[in-house]
């Protein structure tokens, strides 16, 4: 019986990201964290200095991401979002594209959040959600 709760748990690991075995002897899959959001959601023009804020419903969990870059984030990526801070747009005209993923030990990953962005010098601010 414990072999295949063991390849239960393998086969929901490779889809489900994570597992966990409940006191009645059945798999079942993590919770999974809620996907980040962003302050400013929409894909617009942005004038200079503009800042996103980012966030998610699950308590506990870390926001990591990444600017102008095709990786996608994780949880080793090199920019952990710091709550209550703004990721800057810059102050280059041109296009950003902002991407980020939340995570929290034992939960499955978000899915990949993609924002893209157009910085301007002419750009009116966008309202805030």
């Amino acid at each position: 019986m414990r072999k295949f709760l063991l390849i239960g748990c393998l086969l929901a690991a490779l889809v489900l990201t994570s597992c966990e075995q409940s006191t009645s002897g059945e798999i079942e899959a993590a919770p999974r964290v809620a996907n980040p959001k962003a302050d400013v959601s929409v894909t617009a023009d942005v004038p200079f200095g503009t800042g996103v804020m980012l966030s998610t419903t699950t308590e506990g969990a870390l926001i990591y991401y990444t600017l102008n870059d095709e990786t996608v984030p994780t949880s080793g990526a090199e920019r952990l979002y710091t709550e209550g801070k703004l990721v800057s747009l810059g102050n280059t005209e041109g296009e950003v594209t902002l991407r980020a993923i939340a995570v929290k030990p034992g939960w499955g990953n978000s899915d990949t959040e993609i924002w893209t962005y157009k910085v301007t010098s002419t750009a009116v601010p966008v309202p805030t959600v």
